[in-house]
């Protein structure tokens, strides 16, 4: 028991001991000192920069690597190579960062050390991660965990597990990544590394930012805000900024967001990191377009590109491609536009980023559709359901809302068993300080003293359980029904379609389904704001509730895409019922910012009478629906009967 208690204090002094040595301190060390204690030193503070002046890292490292390679003392030479490969990377410069970590992987082999070669190849990783080659990069990342677990390196395996979330997140596997930057939260919060941590959070926001719930996600930014401010994580507060100013980009507070990109871009030419430099450009681009300088906007997206380039990093030459194609459109340069709209949906399908390959499908969409090209129009515009359906199925949601509580449970049963070690190294001071006292009283004192921490942790298990509780039942009803609208989501949606097909198969009385679209509703986000646009689905939600019956189904299908489900109702009933909800919608009108707003919807209906997989059935409305948008919107049109 004693030594159980007695090793965890020993790591904490060693720790604290360790955490005691500022930079003026190894700088001062250093002047005297010489061999494989320089080595050390020089590596330390070649550490200590990390984040924050990444040309330090490099410049520290080299003279390491020397002192290293002349006294033939390759363990420090290895370390060295990493470091200096990191330093690199920081700065954008991929092939130098590349070659050092294969140098160091090849050194660390030779004399078998598992976590430098982790660590290369978690770094090789990161570079092909940059440059889109996703399975080379997994590949990699795989081969690091392994080395890294029996090297028994948390730092380095929460990294890893951090940068393969960014894998899954670029994909649009949602909640595959969230799985990993869980797991990379609760390594960093053991470490107690209050960077890492801040990493994973900003990391988190990013996936509610991409889910639409825009104040989670800037819960989350505001507190890796504070981390970084605290930690001096320079490279962290870049990211940060540049994320907050996303989300205000997304609800239309331009001004915002370009005050946002402007400061971080200041501090990304401070800290000398290019891509940092490139985003922050691009995203400056994005707020002077919407302000109406487009001149501007394009000069910002070249500068971007032109660095990106340099960088072979394709992912975010695709974005550059991607930003430039859509300003074009808005200046009438239809031609050019599809050269750069064309080539970002190549280089999303290539390095299988699904998010921009579903923006850059609904760009061409609406492009081939000024252009007159139906038949291009409506492949893209398939394309472009295919993967909105795949990155926000209420499936995902329901998965990350799992996986949110998972994590939280697993971080209570930490915080209960730091409380346990607590309560035992107070047991060990009190045992030590009244040793003398071999008395009843002294029993009586520990007796007390265990009863009050059992009866503290019991409470404890009480408050968890209630807050899990009350965390599951949350999450249960946000899995059901959209936020915005409070109408069903997809997935509710498609499990009450079933059980109706269940009774159409014993009754044979039919059911109809019909897909709701509001026309031109990206004019009124791009022209009002997100804000106007929410107003507007959320009037609408409340106007089809209105109008339908009881066991009428009702749910928001994406964007701003809806879906009707009328129980023992025809076609022609349900083409009556659609034709009352369009006028009613075409009459209603939103008050916003002193001016009204009103919008159209073009509806498909289509009617399940036989035993058929219900995709048929919601296919031939939509179809339907997108039939009404060719043949000038605001209808109601029948699907076609097979």
């Amino acid at each position: 028991m004693i030594r159980k208690i007695f090793l965890p204090v020993l790591v904490i002094i060693f720790a604290l001991f360790l955490a005691a040595e500022t930079v003026e301190q190894l700088q001062q060390q250093l002047a005297s000192a010489a061999g494989a204690q320089r080595v050390e030193l020089l590596l330390k503070l070649s550490a200590e920069y990390r984040y924050k002046e990444p040309a330090q890292v490099v410049r520290y490292a080299d003279e390491a690597i020397q002192v290293a390679a002349a006294m033939d003392f390759p363990t420090g030479e290895a370390r060295g190579l990493l470091l200096r490969a990191t330093g690199f990377f920081q700065l954008g410069k991929l092939d130098q960062a590349l070659a050092s970590y294969q140098s160091g992987l090849d050194k660390a082999q030779t004399i078998h050390l598992p976590d430098v070669m982790g660590g290369c190849l978690n770094g090789i990783a990161a570079v092909e991660m940059k440059r889109g080659q996703v399975l080379a990069a997994l590949g990699h990342f795989e081969q690091a965990l392994s080395f890294l677990e029996k090297a028994g390196d948390k730092e380095k395996l929460a990294g890893i597990h951090n940068n393969i979330a960014i894998i899954y997140y670029n994909r649009g596997e949602y909640d595959q990544a969230l799985d990993y930057m869980f797991k990379a939260q609760l390594l960093y919060e053991e470490l107690g590394d209050e960077s890492g941590v801040g990493v994973v959070l900003n990391a988190i926001g990013n996936i509610y930012n991409k889910l639409g719930k825009h104040d989670q996600a800037l819960k989350y930014f505001r507190r890796v805000l504070s981390i970084a401010e605290n930690t001096g994580h320079k490279q962290l507060k870049v990211s940060c900024l540049v994320n907050m100013g996303e989300i205000f980009a997304r609800t239309g507070a331009w001004p915002e967001a370009l005050e946002q990109n402007t400061r971080a871009l200041a501090l990304a030419r401070e800290l000398g990191n290019p891509e940092y430099e490139a985003v922050c450009l691009n995203n400056i681009g994005d707020a002077r377009r919407e302000m109406g300088d487009n001149a501007a906007a394009l000069e910002n997206y070249l500068a971007s590109m032109k660095i990106f380039k340099k960088m072979n990093a394709k992912p975010r030459i695709m974005i550059s491609y991607l930003n430039i194609g859509k300003l074009y459109v808005r200046d009438g340069r239809l031609q050019k536009a599809q050269e750069y709209l064309i080539q970002a949906f190549r280089l999303a399908e290539e390095t299988e980023e699904r998010n921009f390959q579903r923006e850059a499908a609904d760009a061409l969409f609406q492009l081939y559709e000024q252009l007159g090209d139906y038949q291009q129009a409506l492949r893209y515009q398939k394309i472009h359901t295919d993967l909105k359906e795949q990155l926000f199925s209420g499936e995902n949601i329901e998965k990350i809302a799992t996986l949110q509580a998972r994590y939280e449970t697993e971080k209570k049963q930490q915080q209960i068993e730091l409380l346990q070690r607590e309560r035992e190294i107070g047991e060990l001071q009190i045992k030590r300080q009244r040793l003398w006292m071999i008395f009843i009283s002294t029993a009586l004192i520990l007796a007390a003293v265990i009863a009050f921490f059992l009866y503290r942790r019991y409470r404890l298990k009480i408050r968890t359980n209630t807050e899990l509780s009350a965390a599951y039942t949350k999450m249960s009803q946000l899995a059901k029904h959209d936020e915005l609208t409070g109408l069903l989501n997809r997935r509710s949606a498609m499990e009450r379609m079933e059980i109706e097909m269940v009774r159409m198969g014993r009754t044979w009385r039919p059911f109809s389904v019909i897909m709701v679209d509001v026309d031109d509703f990206k004019r009124i986000n791009d022209t009002l704001g997100h804000e106007c646009g929410d107003r507007v689905l959320r009037n609408l939600a409340a106007t089809v509730r209105d109008t339908l019956r009881e066991p009428d189904v009702a749910a928001r299908w994406g964007g701003e895409e809806f879906l009707l489900m009328l129980p023992e109702t025809d076609m022609d009933g349900a083409v009556v019922v659609a034709e009352k909800i369009r006028q009613c919608i075409a009459r209603s009108v939103v008050e916003y910012d002193g001016r009204p707003v009103s919008v159209t919807v073009t509806m498909g209906v289509n009617v399940y009478d036989k035993p058929n997989p219900i995709n048929e059935c919601i296919r031939g409305a939509d179809e339907a629906l997108y039939q009404g948008k060719l043949n000038g919107k605001n209808q109601v049109v029948r699907a076609i009967m097979t």
